[in-house]
């Protein structure tokens, strides 16, 4: 997702820059001006704080949790259901073949295998259901 990260110089100056896309080299807009970086260059300046830019698909307080109920436990469902190449289902109780599918994906992207559904697994999961959210990495046909 694009971000908006601080650089750093020599003289502990820090600079908010969007971090537009990462291709050959990383583009970053400074200023309305678009420029192109090496990662090396990149890395050397960057301090390491970052801001996202994303939204969920929903409003979410808290995670999306096992036994819960509901429209995000349906939408959950599906996504992981199109996903994993399932039929959609009506699904509104966050059951154990539910967790089982949450605990699968997280494994698949190298995250924690909790079953508790929030930002880190989200992000993921829209970007693959979604193959038009707007991203840094350039989309492989």
């Amino acid at each position: 997702y694009p971000s908006v990260v601080l650089l750093e110089n020599n003289d502990q100056q820090v600079t908010h820059v969007v971090l537009y896309k990462i291709e050959e080299n990383y583009q970053l807009l400074i200023n309305e001006k678009l420029i192109a970086v090496t990662e090396e260059w990149f890395k050397t300046y960057w301090n390491g704080d970052m801001t996202l830019l994303w939204q969920a698909p929903f409003p979410l307080k808290g995670a999306i949790k096992f036994d819960q109920e509901g429209e995000k436990v349906t939408w959950l469902a599906n996504q992981l259901n199109k996903e994993q190449g399932w039929p959609a289902e009506h699904k509104t109780h966050f059951d154990m073949r539910l967790l089982e599918q949450v605990s699968a994906y997280q494994r698949e992207q190298g995250l924690m295998d909790d079953g508790l559904v929030g930002p880190r697994t989200l992000m993921p999961l829209m970007q693959r259901v979604n193959p038009d959210s707007p991203r840094l990495t350039k989309r492989l046909n």
